[in-house]
């Protein structure tokens, strides 16, 4: 084994790994006997762990017997005061991390560093505290002094900030100040239309569906779409159907769109066609197929008697046969419908009735009246 081997050797077998608790609060104990900046130094860096065994702390014993035997270093100039660089570094940490004020009087910084110190303790004066805070902050902040005031720092990251603030708001583009609009006014029309009151329990009546809902609107959204729709023909539906359709967007679950349910109803009836019906839902323009069954379920159960006793009223009937193309003819199903007409056309005969969720046709059926087939 070579000389060097065995020096390193010998250099490792002096490590040690702290093996007990209390030896933390021993060191702790000796930094506050020497007094100098070898305890504040090793004072600091076990103040960052709180526990050295867990942490796998390791230490040179020789440095260590050096540190509990040898006595305090002597410096020229003042000696070091534990407890008021402690308070010096709560309060360097506290004006650096303070986000509301980026200057601070020499006398308020020193008050402050007083709050830190115990009553038995001497602060620092002005002068020492003001040299102290040009070697800790360095470059990142200016003292200023003008002869019969108050010396003055001011943190350079902090003033940056603020010029950086002062000048976006002088320079900020036309282009972001409308987007700041357009954002204000979605909010408000979003608000407007969430405070509305809607029934939920009940089917528009036809009335409502004539107008279009157009009287439960806030006035906020008739003003928006009234400035933004272009005067021509069909102007005033286009507005109504854009209302519609911007609030059901908006109370998806809350609100039943006079409009949405009529166009929604009409193709059911028209075209009996599911695909139709959901691929305008999703687009946001129809109620959903769903909806759809569940207004033909509520219309079946509804058994108030609507016609007016001042109206005139006309039963028509026809006949209708149904699954007519066969070979023999025979499956053909033979029926007869009727409808009933009411005069003047302005009574309004279909009140609203309660929104039931949608059942199984058998559940329907079960209310019905069946006739059995005659032979």
């Amino acid at each position: 084994m070579n000389l060097n081997v065995m020096q390193a050797k010998s250099q490792t077998s002096k490590i040690r790994n702290v093996s007990t608790i209390e030896l933390k609060n021993t060191i702790l104990t000796h930094c506050r006997k020497r007094n100098d900046a070898w305890g504040l130094e090793v004072q600091k860096r076990l103040c960052t762990e709180i526990d050295l065994v867990a942490a796998e702390a390791k230490y040179h014993a020789n440095g260590f017997s050096r540190f509990l035997k040898q006595k305090s270093y002597e410096k020229s100039g003042r000696p070091l005061d534990i407890e008021c660089e402690e308070a010096f570094e709560n309060l360097c940490y506290d004006i650096q991390n303070d986000n509301e004020n980026c200057q601070f009087s020499i006398k308020e910084l020193q008050k402050k560093l007083v709050s830190y110190l115990p009553e038995n303790v001497t602060p620092w004066s002005e002068k020492n505290l003001k040299f102290r805070l040009v070697g800790k902050l360095k470059n990142s902040a200016i003292i200023t002094e003008v002869p019969g005031k108050q010396a003055v720092v001011c943190l350079k990251n902090k003033c940056d900030e603020l010029v950086n603030d002062e000048w976006m708001k002088n320079n900020t583009t036309t282009e972001e100040e409308r987007l700041k609009v357009i954002k204000a006014a979605a909010q408000i029309l979003k608000e407007d239309i969430r405070t509305m009151v809607c029934d939920v329990d009940t089917y528009p009546s036809v009335d409502d569906v004539r107008l279009g809902g157009e009287n439960q609107f806030p006035n906020s959204l008739n003003v928006f779409f009234n400035e933004l729709i272009t005067k021509g023909k069909n102007r005033d539906i286009k507005i109504n159907a854009l209302k519609n359709f911007v609030t059901s967007s908006v109370r998806v679950k809350s609100f039943i769109s006079p409009l949405m349910l009529s166009l929604g109803i009409h193709l059911h009836r028209k075209y009996a066609s599911r695909y139709l019906i959901d691929l305008l839902s999703k687009i946001g323009v129809s109620v959903p197929y769903s909806e759809c069954l569940a207004f033909e379920n509520s219309a079946i159960t509804n058994n108030k008697d609507n016609v007016p006793e001042d109206s005139f009223i006309q039963f028509v009937f026809d006949n209708a046969d149904f699954n007519i193309r066969t070979i023999d003819g025979h499956g053909t199903f033979h029926s007869m419908g009727g409808i009933m007409c009411i005069s003047p056309s302005n009574i309004s005969t279909v009140p609203t009735f309660q929104r039931q969720n949608t059942r199984k046709l058998s559940d329907v059926i079960r209310k019905c009246i069946l006739f059995s087939d005659i032979t």
